[in-house]
């Protein structure tokens, strides 16, 4: 089963204002044109490095990015019937 990898935000505006997230993924340093908070595990390949950043955007101004990468490793066999 390939998991799904999962952006977990935490912030908040100082003025309260609702914030959306502008979302790229890259997997070895190339885009691949997934946005979201969400990259579904059946895209990812063993020895790839995912990266995410994120921008976050309350209508007045944007942060700086932010970004976290991760290594895809082995994952469990899978049968297939011939």
């Amino acid at each position: 089963m390939d998991d799904d990898v999962l952006v977990i935000v935490d912030d908040t505006d100082l003025d309260g204002d609702p914030l959306e997230y502008r979302v790229t993924w890259s997997v070895d340093g190339l885009g691949t044109g997934y946005e979201g908070l969400e990259l579904p595990g059946g895209v990812t390949n063993k020895g790839e490095v995912w990266t995410v950043e994120v921008i976050a955007d309350d209508g007045e101004a944007q942060s700086e990015p932010a970004s976290a990468s991760v290594s895809i490793a082995n994952s469990a066999p899978v049968m297939v019937e011939a």
